[in-house]
């Protein structure tokens, strides 16, 4: 069987190639123009969600995370991304259902569990925040950068009444 590469495809892999290079115009450019021949390329959508993200632009982010996962719905980093970015942009029930799909599709995904725990102690609700942190701290080792600091947030968790 021979498999068909689309030029989509073929602008994608130049863009995440600039990407790894440091160019991020031309990767941006040439992810744009993937698009224009694929509106629905996942991995296109999905890296132009994650330059918005990072450029702190979490609405945009969001439409690009949208448009992969309409593409791609059982990815796991993509629901996790989305909900994140629905967190930054102050919608928490759409970053949690995200963040939860997330951690259904990749159960063992620790950093959508953390997220999810610091989503509920925002939210101020302790004991699912407990739940996630928990969950989470067993998932890292315990040399991980940051254990300490999730150790010392469950320890003041668990001593609230």
């Amino acid at each position: 069987m021979r498999i068909v590469q689309t030029k989509a495809d073929s602008l994608f892999e130049i863009a995440f190639a600039l990407e790894q290079q440091g160019d991020s115009v031309g990767a941006v450019a040439n992810y744009r123009s993937a698009l224009q021949h694929d509106p629905a390329h996942s991995k296109a959508n999905y890296r132009l969600a994650l330059i918005n993200f990072a450029n702190r632009n979490w609405e945009r982010a969001g439409l690009f995370f949208d448009r992969a996962l309409k593409s791609d719905p059982d990815n796991y980093l993509i629901n996790y991304h989305l909900g994140l970015a629905f967190d930054r942009v102050g919608e928490p029930d759409s970053a949690a259902r995200y963040l939860i799909r997330s951690m259904e599709l990749k159960p063992d995904y620790d950093m959508a569990c953390y997220s999810l725990g610091l989503l509920w102690l925002n939210r101020q609700e302790p004991d699912s925040a407990l739940k996630y942190l928990r969950r989470y701290r067993g998932m890292i080792p315990d040399d991980a950068s940051g254990v300490a600091d999730v150790d010392q947030l469950i320890e003041t968790l668990e001593s609230e009444p």
